[in-house]
C-alpha cells in the first residue's frame, strides 16, 4: 500500500507539472498535439486500409483521388464532391467522369471557397489532395492558437488550453483534417468570433462572407453577431436595421456565386436543391423525420445518434461549468454558434453525417477542460483520444457507419 500511494504521488506530480507546463507554453504544446494526433490519425487510416481493404479500395469510393496512399486517405464520401469541383469547375462533366449515382450534378453539391483555393494550391503542391489537406490542417491549427487567444479573453487561461487540447484529442477531429471544408469552415469561425468579441463588426464582415460561401449551414451562424449590434444600437429597431445591412454586404460572394449557377444551371440554389433530392430538407418536422429514418436504417444510424444525445449532454454541462469556473454565462456568441451546428443539421431530416457537422463545436469541452484533478483530466483526454483513433480507423474505410 505504501508503494502504491508513493506511485499515486508520483503520477499526480508528474500531471501537476504537466499542467504548468502547458500553461507557460500554450501555443508551442498545440502546434506539437496538433502534429502528433494527425500522425496518429494517419498511422490508424493506413493500417486499417492494409487490414481490412483489398487494393486500399473503400467501400465508398469515388472513380478518383490522389494517387498517394497517405492522401487517398483523407477522401471518402463527400471529398467527392470538392475533388469534382477543384478539378473541374462548376462546368458539366464529361459523362465518362460522371458518377454513377450522383450523375452530372456532382460538382454543383460545393461551395465553392474550398476547391477554389485546393486548385489554387495544386500549382504549388503538385496535387489537388495535396493542396486541400494542407489547407484543412493549416486552417485548423491556426484556428485552434486562435481559439486558446479567444478563450483567454472570456476565462482563465488553463481552463482555454484545456479546452483546446480536448478539442484536438476529441473523437472526430480528425475530419477537420480531411479533404472537406469542414477544418476551412473551423478557422473561419474561430477568426469570425475572434473579430466580433475583441474588434469593431466591420472587420468580422471578411470571414463571415467567406464562411458563406464555404458550407450552407453559414448564414445561420451569422446570428451570433446580432448581440454585438444590441449592444452597440440605442434602438432595438436600429440593431436589427445594421444588422441586415451588415448580413447583405457578407453575402454578397455567395449571391454572385448563386447568380452564376443560375445561369449555368438554371437553379441559383442547386447546392441546396441537390441536398433536397438526396432526401436533406429543412423543414419544421425534420426531427421527427430524423428519428424515423434513422430506425428504418438501423445499426448504421446508431453510433450517430449515440453522437447527437452525447454531444447535446456536453454542451449543457457545459453551460454550468462556464458559470461556476468564470462566475458570469458562457457569452452568447458561443451559444449562439453552438446550438446552430449542433442543431440545425437535423432539421434536414437525417443524421447522416452528424459527427462531421459537430466536429467543430469547441464548446463541448469546457465542462470537462473544467476538471481541477489532473488525473481525471489525463484520464478525460486519453479516453477520447483513443475513441477519436477507432473512429479514424473506421472513417478511412468508407463504410455507412461513420460518414
Amino acid at each position: 500500500m505504501k508503494k502504491d500511494r508513493e506511485l499515486l504521488r508520483i503520477v499526480k506530480g508528474i500531471c501537476s507539472q504537466a499542467a504548468a507546463y502547458l500553461r507557460a507554453h500554450p501555443y508551442c504544446t498545440l502546434l506539437v498535439l496538433w502534429l502528433l494526433t494527425r500522425l496518429t490519425y494517419l498511422a490508424a487510416g493506413l493500417w486499417a486500409r492494409a487490414r481490412w481493404l483489398e487494393n486500399d479500395t473503400p467501400y465508398y469510393t469515388w472513380s478518383y483521388g490522389s494517387p498517394y496512399r497517405a492522401l487517398n486517405l483523407w477522401t471518402v464520401w463527400d471529398s467527392g464532391f470538392y475533388y469534382a469541383t477543384a478539378s473541374h469547375g462548376f462546368e458539366y462533366l464529361p459523362s465518362a467522369e460522371r458518377h454513377i449515382e450522383l450523375g452530372h450534378h456532382l460538382q454543383h453539391a460545393a461551395l465553392p471557397l474550398y476547391p477554389m483555393l485546393s486548385r489554387i494550391g495544386s500549382v504549388l503542391a503538385g496535387d489537388i489532395v495535396f493542396a486541400g489537406v494542407i489547407i484543412s490542417n493549416l486552417s485548423l491549427l491556426l484556428g485552434v492558437m486562435l481559439l486558446y487567444k479567444l478563450l483567454t479573453r472570456d476565462a482563465d487561461a488553463q481552463l482555454a488550453i484545456g479546452c483546446c487540447i480536448l478539442f484536438l484529442l476529441s473523437p472526430f477531429n480528425f475530419m477537420l483534417s480531411a479533404f472537406l471544408a469542414e477544418g476551412l469552415f473551423f478557422g473561419l469561425l474561430i477568426w469570425a468570433l475572434y473579430l466580433i468579441r475583441s474588434s469593431t463588426l466591420l472587420a468580422s464582415i471578411l470571414p463571415f462572407a467567406a464562411l458563406l460561401i464555404t458550407k450552407t449551414i453559414s448564414p445561420m451562424l451569422m446570428l451570433s453577431a446580432l448581440p454585438r449590434f444590441f449592444k452597440e444600437s440605442i434602438s432595438p429597431f436600429r440593431a436589427v436595421a445594421r444588422f441586415l445591412i451588415f448580413a447583405a454586404v457578407a453575402a454578397m460572394p455567395l449571391l454572385i456565386h448563386c447568380l452564376f449557377l443560375k445561369r449555368l444551371t438554371g437553379d441559383p440554389f442547386i447546392f441546396l436543391s441537390l441536398q433536397a433530392t438526396w432526401g436533406r430538407e429543412f423543414s419544421l418536422g425534420a426531427i421527427y423525420a430524423a428519428f424515423v429514418r434513422a430506425a428504418d436504417e438501423g445499426p448504421q444510424r446508431i453510433l450517430e445518434i449515440a453522437v447527437f444525445f452525447t454531444s447535446v449532454a456536453l454542451f449543457i454541462y457545459s453551460l454550468f461549468a462556464w458559470k461556476r469556473r468564470t462566475g458570469v454565462s458562457m457569452p452568447v456568441e458561443y451559444i449562439v454558434v453552438s446550438v446552430v451546428l449542433l442543431i440545425m443539421p437535423i432539421f434536414s431530416g437525417s443524421f447522416e453525417s452528424y459527427p462531421r457537422y459537430s466536429a467543430p463545436v469547441f464548446t463541448l469541452f469546457v465542462g470537462l477542460a473544467a476538471i481541477r484533478n489532473p488525473m481525471r483530466l489525463a484520464a478525460a483526454a486519453t479516453i477520447s483520444f483513443l475513441l477519436s483513433i477507432a473512429a479514424m480507423a473506421v472513417w478511412s474505410l468508407g463504410t455507412r457507419f461513420l460518414i
